[in-house]
């Protein structure tokens, strides 16, 4: 197999390196990264970013090479990456990463693009490196060489192979994967799963077998350490991390294939010895995937498929071990700081942007971990870790996976049939529909955090007033096919994936307007019966989950989640409505509303809690709520008729559970023993 070498790095006569030649002419600071730097990929201009030096050498892209059957064994990893080659011990991005405006470089290039401007040219000046003022140039964090792995990376890298789906079980998952996963998480894997023939054969090979995959884990150390780039073409892309290029990100994709075998599971929770092999599996796919998080960062210097993967990190611990867990926040928290280390949050929209696979993708990346921040903050109260003021990324294109992994013309031709806002026309709802609509209503869920967490002074009954109607028009514009519609539940037409998408959407605006509703009695509001109403509508949409969870069965993995953030905060407006009431016979705004109908949610809710059962990652907090709630209608039902319901009929012998700490979240708090 032939060999493909990296370039070697340019170097001027000082021994300083050579810039390419827009950044040389333009007169700023250029990273050098091949084989084209970040300025001129952020300018759109990749094609004239071209290195030359004395002898008139150009740098141009590398190809990967692949085997012809796109298997990959221990040797083949190892020709793929000999000894001494450069890209052995060049990070995939620079030790200082990310540079903005308050940086120590940003004032140091100014002077040196005004010393350029005095003399006319950039002799003698030197470009600016990321280490030049301590900041350490390098692969991982923790400086480790992929020829000498320690025991301890030793056994992480034995412990992912000895691990890996079998191929057939692995593509079986990788076609049921979870809903509205992108298409190019699923071809990668399948790419990587018969990457690995060599693998599966020294699994079987007892001691033998040990010393081929110690080989190939050292391999694998090397191809990370490699710079990973950003082509435009897909398969290009993918390549960089597939066949003879493997890396411990390709390997920690497989483990991201964790859920769909949950769901297939039919009944789960199902009885042993059944559920104990899929629960096995979860924890065995956690382990590793942290193992190649791990393995990824201390030998590369951070990418796009690593920002995924830390993504998918967080999103197995919010379902295996809670939404409110420590272990939850804190991968949470280094999703983040990965995410603006990279830059990802600083992307520049531009009038001549041409879409391409990897600029969507990372766009998509930004998005979803702005959902997510705010997915979490809403249900834990904690200070978000991104702010809108501090996002200059675009939102991404309402594009189908399949456009963007298919030929150039193709892709043209997608980006020219979307609307002036960016939406699809063909009423598709793909996985950027349901990203960028989610990524819309977080950037407004984020104003109204920002107010409820805040402890400044100067927001106003008027502000809160402009950020609700504004969130209204957002989600009034939305494309049609993400409207829900309450005969879609009997529409035999409307998939899971569409109902799931709509519902989902449909719950997070309100529960944004709930959070505005909230703020404004806060800061004066005459309560006219909005929130109740709000929090009825919220209720009773997520009881779908509940009342039809044989069709929607595809999402179970999400329904703890979806119980906590938009039925239990509902829920304890509507036990504060039975206990106080505001209104009598039907609700003059909603006919629907009655204090039978609210009665009737609220028992659909408890049987909705009690499934949940106490062992569940939120069981905790699903008992405490549910014994509220069955306070509350047993008090309702079964004590005599008092005036507005008086609190002291009750027995609370939950009072000491009732302290969640939800801030907008707790509609409980009404209820705490020291609460007037």
């Amino acid at each position: 197999m032939e060999q493909t070498e990296e370039p070697p790095l340019l170097r001027r006569l000082n021994g300083r390196a050579q810039a390419c030649d827009p950044c040389r002419n333009r007169k700023v600071a250029c990273d050098h990264a091949q084989p084209i730097c970040n300025r001129c990929r952020k300018r759109g201009q990749a094609a004239a970013c071209i290195y030359t030096i004395t002898d008139q050498r150009s740098i141009r892209p590398r190809k990967a090479a692949l085997t012809p059957s796109g298997s990959t064994s221990a040797d083949s990893i190892h020709a793929a990456s000999p000894d001494g080659q450069s890209s052995s011990t060049t990070p995939a991005a620079s030790g200082s990463g990310y540079l903005g405006f308050t940086s120590y470089s940003a004032v140091f290039e100014e002077t040196r693009n005004s010393l350029s401007l005095l003399h006319g040219s950039d002799v003698g000046l030197p470009q600016l490196q990321a280490g030049d003022f301590g900041a350490p140039v390098g692969g991982g964090g923790g400086g480790d060489h992929p020829e000498r792995l320690s025991p301890t990376i030793r056994d992480m890298c034995l412990i992912v192979l000895r691990n890996l789906p079998e191929p057939y079980g692995g593509e079986a998952s990788f076609r049921s994967a979870p809903l509205h996963s992108q298409a190019w998480v699923r071809l990668a894997a399948t790419r990587v799963l018969r990457s690995l023939g060599g693998v599966h054969r020294a699994n079987q090979g007892g001691s033998r077998g040990d010393s081929e995959l110690e080989a190939m884990a050292q391999a694998i150390c090397r191809n990370t350490s490699r710079p990973f780039l950003d082509h435009r073409d897909p398969d290009e892309w993918m390549g960089q991390f597939t066949g003879p290029n493997l890396r411990w990100e390709s390997l920690g994709l497989l483990f991201t294939f964790w859920e769909p075998i949950t769901d297939r599971v039919p009944g789960y929770p199902c009885a042993p010895p059944r559920r104990a092999i899929v629960e096995g599996w979860s924890r065995a796919a956690r382990e590793c995937l942290a193992h190649c998080v791990d393995l990824a960062r201390r030998f590369s210097g951070g990418n796009d498929l690593l920002v995924y993967l830390c993504l998918k990190q967080t999103t197995m611990d919010s379902v295996l071990l809670g939404d409110a867990s420590l272990s939850c926040w804190t991968r949470h928290g280094e999703t983040l700081s990965l995410l603006t280390f990279l830059g990802r949050h600083a992307e520049q929209g531009n009038p001549s942007y041409t879409p391409s696979f990897f600029s969507e993708n990372r766009r998509r990346l930004f998005a979803y971990a702005f959902v997510l921040d705010k997915v979490m903050v809403s249900f834990t109260g904690r200070p978000p870790l991104i702010s809108h003021r501090y996002a200059s990324t675009p939102l991404p294109l309402d594009l189908r996976d399949e456009d963007l992994l298919s030929d150039g013309p193709t892709l043209v031709q997608a980006v020219a049939s979307l609307d002036d806002k960016g939406w699809n026309t063909s009423g598709g709802v793909y996985s950027s529909t349901l990203i960028r609509a989610r990524a819309m209503l977080a950037f407004v869920r984020d104003e109204l955090i920002e107010i409820a967490l805040s402890t400044g002074k100067g927001t106003t009954l008027e502000a809160l007033l402009d950020i609700n109607a504004r969130g209204k028009a957002i989600f009034s514009e939305f494309p049609q096919g993400l409207v829900y519609r309450p005969e879609n539940l009997c529409d035999p037409s409307v998939d899971i994936e569409t109902m799931y998408a709509r519902l989902l959407v449909q719950l997070e605006h309100l529960q944004n307007v709930f959070f505005a509703e909230r703020l404004m009695l806060r800061y004066g509001q005459v309560d006219e019966g909005e929130l109740l109403l709000t929090s009825f509508e919220m209720v009773s949409l997520t009881l779908i989950f509940w009342t039809h969870k044989d069709r929607l069965a595809g999402v179970r993995g999400d329904f703890e989640w979806l119980l906590m953030a938009f039925a239990a905060p509902g829920g304890g407006i509507l036990c504060s409505e039975l206990l106080r009431p505001t209104f009598y016979g039907t609700h003059p705004k909603n006919p629907k509303l009655s204090r039978s109908t609210i009665v009737q949610q609220l028992s659909l809710l408890v049987g909705f809690l009690d499934w949940v059962g106490p062992s569940a990652p939120n069981g905790a907090l699903c008992v405490n709520c549910k014994s509220i709630i069955q306070h509350v209608l047993d008090h309702n039902l079964n004590a005599t008729t008092q005036s507005g319901g008086a609190l002291g009929a009750l027995d609370w012998d939950v009072s000491a559970q009732l302290d969640f700490n939800f801030e907008l979240l707790d509609t409980f708090d009404w209820l705490r023993p020291d609460m007037p």
